[in-house]
């Protein structure tokens, strides 16, 4: 978080007003106490599981209850056949590996978001938000930026493919994203240009998952 803090910093130096013309997005993190208003039906047993895996973990923050945790989230993984409640699964699993500094684990799983189906967009869109800050922690730069450019392009082509409809919030959340990356860069201009574009909807920063990006904290 100091790395992207710096860049900022330094953006909003050579911005000058450019920057303070527009907000940037909270920080988002994986809560327990969002009384996991996801937006989308899915299994409330693995909501349990998660919110339990992640109360443990945190209770003690030793290396031993956070491996306690990791196996109850692996456990409910491998018993979900909902991709909504796999996909929100690896996001509590890589919020646990961040947490303890393991960015490749977490890393992995985010990963493994992105070839769930439609049917998770919605976690897919919060697994990139979270991706990209994990890059840009680990000092991989371009592999952020790129997740941003593919989470505007899966945005795009559903929209294509079927109308759009229901899908804005997450593309002014995948323009925010793209917009903060441009901005730790040092590409205020563009920045401001994705900032533009996403701020028009209220739902954008809205609390329409319970997995925010605790990467970028």
């Amino acid at each position: 978080m100091f790395r992207i803090g710096a860049k900022l910093f330094r953006a909003a130096r050579i911005g000058g007003s450019a920057v303070s013309d527009f907000r940037l997005p909270p920080t988002r993190f994986f809560s327990i106490n969002n009384n996991v208003n996801t937006g989308f039906k899915t299994n409330p047993v693995a909501l349990q599981m998660i919110n339990y895996a992640i109360s443990l973990a945190r209770a003690q923050k030793s290396d031993e209850s956070y491996a306690q945790a990791q196996l109850v989230l692996e456990q409910c993984h491998s018993t979900q056949s909902d991709e909504s409640a796999k996909g929100l699964v690896l996001l509590a699993m890589s919020t646990l590996f961040s947490e303890r500094g393991n960015f490749g684990e977490a890393i992995e799983k985010l990963q493994k978001i992105q070839d769930l189906g439609l049917s998770s967009l919605a976690v897919r869109v919060a697994a990139s938000e979270a991706l990209a800050g994990l890059y840009l922690e680990s000092y991989q730069d371009d592999f952020s930026s790129a997740t941003a450019d593919m989470c505007l392009q899966l945005l795009e082509t559903i929209r294509l493919e079927i109308g759009g409809g229901g899908s804005d919030i997450l593309e002014a959340r995948a323009k925010a994203l793209k917009g903060l990356v441009e901005l730790v860069h040092g590409n205020v201009e563009s920045a401001q240009s994705f900032f533009e574009g996403s701020q028009g909807d209220k739902g954008c920063f809205g609390k329409d998952l319970p997995c925010e990006t605790s990467q970028m904290t």
